[in-house]
């Protein structure tokens, strides 16, 4: 993987579909999960004077154990959302303890389809990767 550490963090390059638009970027992205993980989560942030909006934003992206060296999903497209419940819980099919609280939608376990604030997507998603990583 190609990547750099600074400070205490390591930020990988990935490709990722940043607009959620089908058009991917290689970017450099922070890796929010330990380097052993099952699925990745990498956190892009965007200052004030990169985005349109004008304000700090942050995207979040998975990255599966058996996706091509890049490939990323972000946490914001239709990979995820609608129907979160459905999609996240048949990629974690083989941990069937978890895939049943995101299908419930426990709480903690599920993305709403509007959901703007995206510090939600990173809590769920860590919740549900630190879960799976433990799962046997």
């Amino acid at each position: 993987m190609i990547g750099y550490s600074l400070d205490k963090n390591y930020y990988a390059l990935k490709k990722v579909d940043l607009f959620v638009n089908n058009q991917y970027h290689l970017l450099f992205v922070k890796r929010i999960t330990g380097e052993d993980s099952k699925i990745q989560l990498y956190e892009l942030y965007e200052s004030g004077k990169g985005n349109v909006t004008g304000e700090t934003e942050y995207s979040y992206f998975i990255s599966l154990s058996t996706s091509l060296q890049n490939e990323t999903i972000n946490t914001k497209s239709i990979n995820l959302v609608p129907d979160f419940d459905f999609k996240m819980s048949e990629l974690v099919s083989d941990c069937p303890s978890l895939a049943e609280k995101i299908l419930k939608r426990q709480n903690g376990y599920f993305i709403p389809l509007h959901s703007f604030k995206t510090f939600k997507h990173r809590d769920v998603m860590l919740l549900i990767i630190n879960e799976y990583n433990q799962c046997k």
